[in-house]
């Protein structure tokens, strides 16, 4: 249980950057 949840920690913190990082390119 405590490394799924690392896990889908450490994928929100990845997801997030690479939104913004997207947005920022197709601008």
């Amino acid at each position: 249980m405590m490394g799924s949840g690392l896990r889908v920690a450490k994928r929100a913190a990845v997801a997030q950057p690479r939104q913004l990082f997207e947005k920022l390119h197709f601008q």
